[in-house]
């Protein structure tokens, strides 16, 4: 059994279980959740079901699991076009920016294959459906559309959120998208949260005329593997930064478990030293004793042996 498990299976998870909330699981579910999944009720959401088959063999993992096959809109409980691309994982309600997008590799993934109407629904709106007045972790990739489906939960269910990632754009991919300058400015004035991750992801430029100009046979096929990349979006993690949250022994358990799943050891570390002085159970000895012994301490040392053995 893990600390986790240890933790999970008290009885105020048993009563009040995390709630995971994962908008546009195309292909798969958030993966970071797979330790705490079982003591969970996971909510998931994708319109475009061309890659979905995935998701009943994703039931056993969760104490729960809610499947909406609709598309999560910032303010629109209704139908709205959505715009199917030629990769799943590229579908969004905002209409793909054929021009800009045309000189990056990625282009042909953004072309249009179909344009329907289809049902939306808004996460408050699926949350009263479902009973719940919370979120402890959300995971957010529509393409375009994370910061204005966050800004509608609302400023009591953002406070208590403990774990949000989102997939904002650096280029312009669709017209009217909420990129990444956006949820910076947005997420620091909520004072909520701090970024604990930031990857950026990277495409290559080389507008067709040019590649066909210059480029013929194996070297036109291998010309965007051999250019340097540029940023072009980014995978972005936050924690609740525990200012403005209650703080009760379920959300510092649960937010020790979020920052350790994200190993911010240091943050870790400091919520269990808050629990142990406000609640005095010995399981926060336990989690600093679990950080600890987590923290790669050995790594460091083992590659500046390495880098001044090979020179």
């Amino acid at each position: 059994m893990t600390i986790f498990d240890q933790i999970l299976r008290h009885e105020m998870f048993e009563a009040a279980p995390p709630v995971l909330v994962d908008v546009g699981a195309a292909t798969e579910l958030c993966g970071k959740w797979r330790e705490i999944g079982k003591y969970s009720i996971c909510v998931a959401f994708d319109p475009d079901l061309r890659q979905m088959d995935y998701i009943e063999k994703e039931d056993s993992r969760f104490r729960k699991l809610y499947f909406f096959p609709q598309l999560v809109h910032g303010s629109v409980n209704g139908e709205v076009d959505f715009f199917l691309t030629a990769s799943p994982e590229c579908s969004s309600c905002l209409e793909p920016d054929r021009e800009k997008l045309a000189v990056w590799n990625i282009a042909p993934f953004f072309e249009t294959v179909e344009t329907r109407r289809m049902n939306a629904v808004t996460l408050p709106e699926v949350l009263r459906r479902l009973g719940l007045d919370r979120i402890d972790a959300l995971k957010c990739d529509t393409q375009g559309t994370d910061v204005r489906i966050f800004d509608s939960l609302g400023p009591e269910v953002q406070r208590n959120l403990l774990s949000f990632e989102l997939e904002p754009g650096l280029v312009d991919a669709y017209k009217g998208e909420d990129k990444f300058w956006k949820m910076l400015q947005y997420m620091d004035a909520t004072g909520f949260f701090w970024m604990s991750d930031c990857r950026i992801e990277r495409l290559r430029y080389l507008p067709p005329a040019v590649r066909d100009r210059y480029f013929s046979g194996w070297r036109k096929k291998l010309a965007n593997t051999v250019l340097p990349g540029a940023p072009g979006w980014c995978e972005a993690a936050y924690l609740n930064n525990f200012r403005k949250i209650e703080l009760s022994e379920r959300n510092c358990r649960l937010g020790w478990i979020m920052a350790m799943i994200d190993r911010q050891y240091g943050f870790a570390l400091e919520l269990a030293d808050r629990g142990r002085e406000s609640f005095g159970d010995s399981v926060y000895e336990n989690m600093a004793a679990h950080t600890l012994k987590s923290m790669p301490f050995l790594k460091p040392v083992l590659c500046k042996l390495l880098h001044k053995v090979l020179g």
